[in-house]
């Protein structure tokens, strides 16, 4: 690698030649490198043709020989994370001290000084170029645009559906209780803001320009999280259709998968905050707010789906209270703060069912809300 343009990360490039080494052309199984530095030798063997010196000949400089155009068209590449149209492999022949390169880079100039004492040989570089669609799990920069605002106007216009058909969402909820029904309020008080910010986010992930080194950074963060983020609000829409059907085993189904993709991604995948970055900044909130409440989903789908009109078990307490102690204290302040909701809406909720459970569900809030705030203050 002589030149990186694109501050590609290592891992990333070494996926890429992995994967490209399925790809070359005449093989039907993997190579042991690149296929390029495959077709450069090619390239490099069949250059000799236009020496029109002999095998023969004595003189010392060789004449000038043609060159070879190396550079394939413009390829589009979508598995794996690479970025589109964008990584460029330059294939260098390197043949009786002359340099044989596609297009005039600045890689080609460092590479010219690498010429003395190599002969007959050949070179592939990689250089690698502004990368204006670079992502992750193949989305582009151009994909990302449309498909997160995409999926936030089909889950907006499935809570309207899920508010003003009839039965409403509501009703739903009113006619299937259980030990971890939370007041339906708490649900709505919740999403309202989580939507403004949901909003403040995609402006930014639209405003934020690529082409600009300064901005392309946070960019990427916000790119990297649009599959789990579309991912998250296609399955709050399709479980609203299936819950306003009273079918709540098959909605339980798209609570699992959401609930579990925005942990994987929070857990897993988020980089630490930059409180410099308001892009980095939003996107700590919208994923932990959407992780946050789908514990709240998780518990309240999964208890009316399967256990209606149950109370809370005492091992089922037990479990809420260690359950919910451990995550608070693996918490920061967005994803804590959204555990003590969870926790409260639970205990309002329940305090028309079961008093008791109620006060115990207040109690675990006020304990979890200690631990998020003694963790983060002693940090």
């Amino acid at each position: 690698m002589l030149m990186d343009e694109a501050n590609v990360p290592v891992d990333t490039f070494q996926s890429i030649l992995y994967e490209h080494c399925y790809q070359y052309i005449r093989s039907t199984t993997a190579v042991s490198l690149h296929p390029a530095v495959y077709y450069a030798h090619l390239a490099s063997k069949r250059a000799r043709a236009h020496d029109i010196s002999s095998p023969g000949d004595s003189q010392e400089t060789p004449a000038p020989l043609a060159r070879l155009d190396m550079e394939r068209p413009e390829a589009t590449v979508n598995q794996g994370g690479k970025p589109e149209d964008e990584w460029i492999g330059h294939g260098f022949a390197l043949i009786e001290k002359n340099l044989y390169y596609s297009g005039k880079t600045r890689a080609a100039q460092k590479v010219s000084e690498l010429g003395a004492g190599y002969r007959g040989s050949s070179i592939f570089i990689f250089h690698l170029k502004s990368p204006y669609t670079i992502s992750t799990m193949g989305i582009s920069y151009s994909t990302a645009k449309w498909m997160a605002p995409t999926a936030f106007l089909i889950d907006f216009a499935a809570q309207q559906y899920g508010m003003l058909s009839t039965p409403n969402m509501k009703t739903i909820h009113d006619r299937n209780l259980s030990f971890f029904s939370p007041q339906p309020f708490f649900i709505a008080g919740f999403f309202f803001p989580q939507q403004l910010f949901q909003l403040a986010w995609l402006y930014r992930l639209y405003k934020l320009d690529p082409k600009k080194p300064g901005e392309r950074g946070e960019l990427d963060q916000m790119v990297d999280f649009v599959p789990y983020y579309s991912l998250g609000n296609l399955c709050i829409a399709t479980w609203m259709v299936f819950w306003n059907s009273e079918r709540l085993d098959i909605s339980n189904i798209f609570v699992i998968i959401n609930s579990l993709t925005q942990l994987y991604y929070i857990t897993a995948k988020l980089p630490s905050m930059n409180t410099n970055s308001t892009s980095s900044i939003l996107t700590h909130i919208v994923s932990k707010t959407f992780a946050g409440i789908g514990i709240l989903d998780l518990l309240h789908n999964g208890s009316v789906a399967f256990a209606k009109d149950q109370p809370a078990t005492t091992m089922v307490k037990a479990l809420t209270g260690v359950g919910f102690g451990l995550a608070s204290a693996a918490s920061d302040w967005i994803f804590g703060g959204c555990l003590v909701y969870d926790l409260v809406a639970l205990a309002v909720g329940q305090s028309a069912l079961d008093g008791g459970w109620a006060k115990l569900l207040g109690a675990y809030a006020v304990g979890s809300a200690a631990i998020v705030g003694a963790k983060n203050l002693a940090r």
